[in-house]
């Protein structure tokens, strides 16, 4: 009798792990484009201001977790992605889609408490301030291509790997990606055939805080063609993703040559 029930025990080991087993389908096929805000900030995934621990950590973070992100955007979701200033506009059904999802307060007070200063002086938009150094990620076809932070204009965190500035235009939320923290400006100022550089300023620089040009184009330049500027640029305009967005005709401006 013992070596039935081992068996009958054997056969309903298999079969349980038999069920347990993923069944793949076209369903289960990745989204050619996602754009994750992520369920964690800049300080719980400790991902610090160079780019290799960042992109570690936020790797880590997407196979372990069992937090959904904040927010998803796919390619349904963008209403049109210009390719020469990596700006992102989303549909007004995304747009609120994400107001709907946004963090009410910051879990650290003492970025609670910056962020309640900036209000306060009426700098930037109640997106800007509810994802401020929240994680974000860039999937092509499931697998990652780059990640990085919310940050405004106006933060003295050197962060030398992609941020994004948001902002509100016409009611419909816009992602402007920079290649790496370049401040003062909203989003990257290069190329800068067809818009002058200092018109890509926040206009949080105003008044007491207004310098002379020369200063913005010598410290803006720095920061532009830094060599990480410089890495990531080429980095987040890829081939790939290109195509990706070209195919689902959600593309303006002209690839620079």
């Amino acid at each position: 009798m013992s070596r039935i029930l081992a068996f009958i025990i054997i056969l309903l080991m298999v079969s349980l792990a038999v069920t347990r087993q993923p069944t793949f389908s076209q369903n289960d096929t990745p989204p050619a484009f996602q754009l994750l805000i992520l369920d964690a900030s800049w300080g719980t995934l400790s991902m610090g201001y160079d780019p290799d621990p960042a992109f570690e950590r936020l790797q880590e973070h997407l196979a372990m977790t069992q937090s959904p992100p904040l927010f998803v955007l796919e390619l349904d979701d963008i209403a049109s992605y210009h390719w020469n200033w990596q700006s992102i506009t989303l549909t007004e059904a995304a747009t609120q889609r994400l107001a709907e999802n946004l963090p009410a307060r910051h879990a650290n007070p003492d970025v609670q408490r910056l962020i309640d200063l900036k209000e306060s002086l009426g700098w930037g938009n109640p997106f800007e301030s509810a994802l401020y150094i929240q994680a974000f990620v860039v999937l092509v076809d499931g697998d990652f291509l780059y990640g990085g932070i919310f940050l405004d204009p106006m933060s003295q965190m050197a962060i030398n790997y992609p941020v994004i500035r948001i902002e509100i235009v016409e009611g419909q939320a816009v992602f402007n990606i920079l290649p790496t923290h370049i401040p003062f400006v909203s989003y990257d100022p290069v190329p800068r055939e067809s818009t002058p550089l200092d018109e890509a300023y926040t206009p949080v620089m105003e008044g007491d805080h207004q310098q002379a040009p020369d200063f913005f184009d010598s410290a803006v330049d720095g920061w532009a063609t830094s060599e990480n500027s410089v890495y990531f640029r080429a980095f987040i305009r890829n081939e790939r993703l290109f195509e990706v967005l070209e195919a689902a005709e959600k593309l303006t401006g002209e690839p620079e040559e």
